[in-house]
């Protein structure tokens, strides 16, 4: 039976820790990416003259969306206008 040596584990552990960091990053890049955009939406929408309700759902939408893709970073603000729509 074959043993790996001590060397070859400090770099698999390495190799997966680096890994994992990497795809958290990406994920939260691409989610506050898209919140970033329905958040610009609904805002545009809520200072307008006669405000489209439909543009501002699809902007919660697409902040719900980068909330849940983002790891749950923007949480707070996604409450905070899921308020003002009530």
């Amino acid at each position: 039976m074959k043993t790996m040596k001590t060397s070859a584990l400090i770099k698999t552990g390495f190799a997966l820790s680096i890994g994992s960091i990497l795809a958290t990053l990406i994920f939260l890049a691409i989610g506050l990416g898209i919140f970033i955009a329905g958040f610009v939406m609904w805002a545009r929408e809520k200072k307008a003259a006669s405000p489209n309700k439909t543009v501002q759902v699809v902007g919660i939408v697409l902040m719900a969306l980068g909330c849940l893709v983002g790891l749950g970073v923007a949480a707070p603000i996604l409450m905070a206008a899921i308020g003002d729509m009530l």
